[in-house]
């Protein structure tokens, strides 16, 4: 906590309907997911909605559904505004064509357990996680994402550790989701842990838009629970600018 509250010294600005939650509030990374945006009546009194982007939510609302931190949401402009577009659906993304891959990436078509992507010989891909601060709406994954039931057990991680051990030519591995930094660190850092045990991994990304969306996420307690485990590298995803805030910067 104090590495966010250093992070709020220099601030980006605040949507006014938060203006007034304290500082160690707003830099709760928990308190900003509890109080995540997903509705279309609730964004609607934040921000003035188009048509598009009406119609977009409603029929969005089961397949791939909208959440936003109030953190990112304080990033929006206009509807033209970059970020605005990863976050708020238009109703585009209700338009098919018979050429529309919902597994763009082929990643089940290379998947030996589940929750476990391998395409490239020495690296693969372990999904550990269904939950992200913002649902992005490039997201390649939307198949998966938001739904609780493609969370990971107990025995699809197993079955993923167990391959990786039996499977030494793979040296590089990365922490997907779904988001890795939405799981308590002390789940995250057991993962982490458990990939690090497979003496033939030698490189551990997380990828992760957190730095992005929910920069409050970056505390002291989860670096200290993970640098037991470096080398530990970071895949992160800035897309614009107007994305790169002292927060952002501070995380």
């Amino acid at each position: 906590m104090d590495g966010a509250l250093d992070a709020c010294a220099q601030q980006s600005p605040r949507h006014p309907a938060w203006r007034d939650v304290d500082v160690a509030t707003w830099a709760d990374w928990r308190w900003q997911l509890r109080n995540r945006v997903t509705t279309e009546d609730a964004l609607g009194e934040l921000i003035t909605l188009t048509a598009s982007e009406r119609r977009g939510m409603r029929g969005r609302a089961t397949a791939f559904p909208t959440a936003v931190t109030p953190y990112y949401l304080s990033l929006f402009g206009d509807a033209q505004c970059p970020v605005r577009r990863q976050a708020v659906p238009l109703a585009a993304e209700l338009e098919t064509e018979p050429w529309d891959m919902r597994d763009p990436l082929a990643e089940e078509e290379h998947s030996p357990v589940p929750i476990l992507s391998h395409r490239y010989p020495d690296r693969a891909l372990m999904y550990v996680s269904h939950s992200c601060p913002v649902y992005c709406r490039h997201c390649t994954r939307q198949r998966k994402v938001g739904d609780a039931n493609s969370a990971p057990g107990p025995a699809e991680l197993d079955a993923a550790i167990e391959y990786l051990r039996a499977t030494p030519q793979i040296t590089d591995v990365l922490l997907s989701g779904g988001d890795p930094l939405s799981l308590s660190d002390t789940k995250l850092t057991g993962i982490v842990e458990r990939v690090r045990s497979v003496r033939s991994v030698e490189v551990i990304r997380l990828c992760t838009r957190n730095p992005v969306t929910l920069p409050f996420r970056i505390t002291e307690g989860l670096l200290e629970g993970l640098r037991a485990f470096h080398p530990i590298y970071v895949s992160t995803h800035f897309n614009h600018p107007n994305e790169c805030t002292p927060e952002a910067g501070r995380a």
